[in-house]
């Protein structure tokens, strides 16, 4: 199979494109805008297009019209991206000939979702892996441990990045998108497991030091594979003033590139490998914190957010 094109004159937006469509194991280039877009596809037939139709001064339907009415790529599936939500674009678009519509900010899940739909994913492809059997056995304790890192290949996503938007149940069971913080600087870490030794240290961390974080306008959200029940206890317990969000999946896990595989005691499987992102108000991943230290960490991260 041939890479996909993407097409999409905001870096930004088609590098995390990019690292979505690597975690889905789809190979993938980009062309940052119309023109570069167009140059690639003078001797390239990519297995997919993803093109974004609200690039400022390009007639984005156009472009899609030319694509279908090139022989050699009419064939090639479109995957359109935009920011318009309105009817009649998406209306629009399926006219000239799209295949699919993304409205922006797109999730892992979406992309997955709409490339199984246009055959791009079969069964068994995809960002989700069943957990090995000795990762199962292993208890709650045991995951959240740490230990060393065995390989991730791909690593945390880098800073300079935009953060990539998704959805997950809170402790409370409200659905809360990482986009509707927008416009708000946002701590975001990852940790292994609820009311575990490190994880409950890293947590009354950030509890403590909540009012520095709130008195300099940032939100705090802690993600874990646990459950909205297991959440609400942890939060209850322990007095945490922010918002723990619910990965059962690990799939937000494996978009930021914190997935991995690890090893305890001789006995290797796959845990959420502890990662802190500090996002800024537009949404771009400033600052990316690898291997924490739980007890210390809250502090680390202050001591950066006064240099942003």
């Amino acid at each position: 199979m041939s890479d996909a094109l993407i097409i999409d004159d905001n870096r930004s937006t088609a590098d995390a494109l990019l690292q979505m469509l690597t975690l889905l194991h789809v190979p993938a280039r980009a062309a940052y805008g119309s023109s570069a877009g167009m140059s690639v596809l003078s001797s390239f037939t990519p297995s997919l297009i993803l093109l974004d139709i609200t690039m400022p001064g390009v007639d984005g339907l156009e472009v899609l019209g030319f694509l279908r009415r090139e022989p050699r790529l009419a064939a090639v599936p479109v995957l359109v991206i935009t920011l318009d939500d309105q009817p009649e674009t998406r209306d629009r678009a399926l006219k000239r000939g799209a295949n699919a519509i993304i409205i922006k900010p797109a999730t892992l899940d979406v992309l997955e979702a709409n490339l199984r739909k246009l055959g791009v994913l079969k069964a068994g492809d995809g960002a989700a892996k069943a957990e090995s059997t000795d990762a199962k056995d292993l208890t709650k304790e045991k995951r959240a441990a740490g230990g060393v890192v065995l390989g991730n290949a791909l690593g945390p996503i880098r800073a300079g990045l935009m953060a990539p938007d998704f959805e997950l149940l809170d402790d409370q069971g409200v659905r809360r998108r990482l986009s509707e913080c927008r416009g708000k600087p946002v701590v975001l870490y990852f940790y292994p497991a609820d009311d575990t030794p490190g994880c409950t240290r890293e947590a009354c961390g950030f509890r403590d030091d909540y009012p520095m974080y709130r008195s300099a306008g940032f939100t705090v959200l802690g993600i874990s594979p646990d459950t909205v029940r297991s959440h609400a206890r942890f939060r209850a317990k322990y007095g945490i003033p922010y918002a723990l969000l619910a990965d059962g999946d690990h799939r937000v896990c494996a978009m930021y590139g914190v997935w991995g595989r690890k090893q305890l005691m001789g006995r290797a499987y796959d845990g959420v490998l502890r990662t802190t992102f500090v996002i800024d108000s537009a949404g771009r991943i400033a600052r990316v914190f690898e291997k924490v230290r739980p007890a210390e960490h809250s502090g680390e991260v202050l001591a950066v957010l006064k240099s942003l």
